[in-house]
């Protein structure tokens, strides 16, 4: 720098000085704003398009569904045409960390094959649900990764017969005969016998799975496999008299492979215990690791647990109240409009939970509610030195509380402490990963710095805590 412009070192620090005494004043509002990591989600590739189980493209949705509501992945869906072989059917496997097959049809064009199969043993994922597994009898690599399949005449040239005796002992049966049969469709008990391995760990001992096809006398070339659940294939249901493999892990290559055969329709995937296991499964298959908590409500050996789609976060119109989102039977939002209970009546609201202090208001928000036939209770906030644990804990009861019958409207001003309660409720109470729940916090308006770091503190003193 020129000495004839230059400045007198005292001078820079002062200003210096004066700088940081400002932001040291500046109040939360005014704080620039930290957006939470991007959270990297599995990218997932869902392939159909031929399946001899007409509700494929439902079943295809509903497993959709199961893998977007963790917050982990990013599915994408792959088809053929309906029929026949598709020469164009050429997905590019490598832009994907996982790839799920819910198709069972004409062969795949041979490039497609190819590059498939150096996906997979190159460390690809690769996950196999039910009639998957009969798919490509002649096709030496693809049983190679599904360990055993049925049907397509496979025979004992595709490889053993493997199953469970009554011992609990593993039996690979090379005898003469056809692979793939199944009893007719009735709810049966799924067994664990790797407990250990990441995606059975604190599943159920035995559990109740819907209605479904028991799929027995699977045969293939069974490398490098290992065999997590069982079902007794009744005879009375036209099984087979043994233990059957319903839940695999084989490794081909680099590559894992997850595969089950649960899952005939869309009644069989309906299950929490399929939805459990896809879930996990998925992520195993891709990383090698299950981070997922296992959720609240699982089948017992005696009763089955129905699974149903997590209700999604979404804007809504609600008159002239404040960034308003819907999820399911809460309404998160700023401050409703004086004209808007009628709105809210329409939604079903039953109790108003506002976190403003009273000298925020600018009526008399209790005697407003009141007075139109709702609950209304405070759990006043000014900013990140009011959030303390009882009051996140407070809140969040509110949101555990609301049901069909209870329906809730938690509001603040802008919906930004609304936000901060939301977060904790999420990962603490609805078990979704922190990055999901402080991004959509963040949709809300949670985006000043000091509430921000103040959440995340909570959400991970009390996760620490359990």
């Amino acid at each position: 720098m020129n000495d004839s412009v230059a400045r007198p070192m005292s001078l820079l620090l002062l200003l210096v000085l004066t700088v940081v005494t400002c932001c040291s004043s500046c109040s939360p509002a005014q704080e620039t704003a930290v957006a939470p990591p991007e959270n990297k989600k599995i990218r997932v590739l869902i392939v159909d398009g031929q399946n001899n189980h007409p509700v494929w493209p439902r079943t295809t949705e509903i497993m959709k569904s199961m893998l977007t509501e963790t917050g982990l992945f990013r599915v994408s869906v792959a088809r053929t045409e309906p029929k026949g072989e598709d020469p164009d059917f050429a997905p590019v496997f490598s832009d994907y960390d996982v790839v799920i097959s819910n198709y069972n049809g004409s062969d795949w064009p041979e490039a497609t094959r190819e590059s498939f199969e150096q996906f997979v043993s190159a460390g690809g994922g690769f996950v196999v649900v039910h009639a998957a597994d009969n798919a490509f009898a002649s096709w030496p690599a693809y049983n190679r990764m599904i360990g055993l399949g049925g049907w397509g005449n496979r025979n004992e040239a595709a490889g053993p017969w493997y199953y469970y005796d009554h011992g609990g002992n593993p039996v690979r049966d090379p005898g003469p005969g056809n692979g793939g049969s199944h009893g007719q469709q009735h709810e049966f008990v799924v067994e664990t016998r790797l407990p250990e391995h990441p995606v059975m760990r604190g599943m159920p001992a035995k559990w109740l799975h819907t209605q479904d096809e028991l799929y027995d006398r699977l045969r293939g070339p069974a490398e490098e496999i290992e065999i997590l659940a069982t079902s007794f294939a009744d005879p009375a249901q036209g099984g087979s008299g043994r233990h059957e493999p319903m839940v695999m892990a084989v490794q081909f290559g680099s590559g894992r492979v997850f595969h089950t055969t649960l899952g005939h329709a869309e009644y069989s995937m309906e299950c929490a215990g399929f939805a459990t296991l896809l879930q996990r499964g998925t992520e195993w298959a891709a990383t090698g690791e299950v981070t997922q908590p296992l959720p609240e409500t699982l089948p017992s050996e005696n009763a089955t647990v129905k699974w149903s789609p997590r209700p999604e976060l979404k804007k809504i119109e609600l008159g002239t109240t404040v960034n308003p989102f819907e999820f399911g039977n809460i309404i998160l939002a700023g401050q409703p409009g004086r004209d808007d209970l009628a709105l809210l009546k329409e939604r079903g609201i039953k109790k108003i939970v506002s976190l403003r202090r009273e000298s925020e208001d600018r009526w008399d928000q209790s005697e407003w509610a009141t007075s139109a036939g709702f609950e209304f209770q405070r759990f006043p906030v000014g900013g990140a030195k009011d959030m303390t644990d009882e009051w996140f804990a407070s809140v969040r009861q509110q949101l555990s509380a609301a049901d069909d019958e209870n329906r809730l409207l938690l509001h603040c001003g802008a919906a930004v402490r609304v936000g901060a309660a939301w977060a904790a409720w999420r990962v603490l109470d609805s078990q979704i990963p922190l990055e999901q729940a402080m991004e959509e916090a963040t949709q809300m308006g949670l985006k000043q710095t000091a509430m921000v770091q103040r959440t995340r503190e909570y959400i991970q003193s009390r996760q620490t805590a359990k």
